[in-house]
C-alpha cells in the first residue's frame, strides 16, 4: 500500500481593475490645532457605503490642514470591509490628496499585510475623485493571490 498523497498547492495572481463608488453615511469634523494667521489642521471620521467592483463598507480617519476654507490637503487610512471582486474580507488603503475649487482628488495605496480572509495578500493602488457632495468615485488596480489545492489522489 502507499501512504496517501500530500496536498499540492499552488499560487496563482490576478490583476484586476475595479471602479466603485463610495457614498458618505456620516461625517465628523474637529479642529485639533488652530493658530491665528496659520493654517487649521483638523481630524475627521468618515463611515461610507461601497458600491461597484468593490461592495461593503468603510472606514476613514482623515488628517488635514485648511489653507483657506476652500482649500485643503489631507493624509488619511480607511479600513473596507466587504467584497470584492466576489472575495471576502477587509483591507486598509492609506490615502493622501488635496481638495481645491470644490473637488477632493487623491491616490490610494493598499497597505501590504492588511488584507484579511479571502483578500489575504492584496496588494495595489489607485485614485479617487470626489466632487463637491456626497461621493467619490474609486478606482483601484490591483493583484489578488490565490492558492489553489489539488487533493486528487495521486497515481
Amino acid at each position: 500500500m502507499q501512504p496517501n498523497p500530500m496536498f499540492v498547492s499552488s499560487l496563482t495572481r490576478s490583476l484586476l481593475h475595479l471602479t466603485a463608488r463610495r457614498t458618505v453615511r456620516s461625517w465628523t469634523e474637529t479642529p485639533y490645532d488652530e493658530l491665528t494667521d496659520a493654517p487649521t489642521l483638523t481630524r475627521s471620521g468618515v463611515t461610507n457605503t461601497v458600491t461597484g467592483d468593490l461592495e461593503g463598507e468603510s472606514w476613514e480617519q482623515y488628517l488635514m490642514m485648511y489653507r483657506s476654507q476652500t482649500s485643503c490637503s489631507f493624509v488619511s487610512l480607511e479600513r473596507f470591509i466587504g467584497s470584492l471582486d466576489g472575495h471576502r474580507g477587509s483591507f486598509v488603503m492609506q490615502g493622501t490628496g488635496t481638495y481645491e475649487d470644490g473637488v477632493a482628488r487623491g491616490t490610494l495605496t493598499i497597505v501590504p499585510g492588511s488584507g484579511t480572509d479571502e483578500l489575504t495578500g492584496l496588494q495595489g493602488s489607485g485614485t479617487f475623485v470626489a466632487a463637491e457632495g456626497r461621493f467619490s468615485t474609486i478606482r483601484l488596480t490591483c493583484e489578488l493571490l490565490h492558492t489553489l489545492v489539488d487533493n486528487s489522489p495521486g497515481l
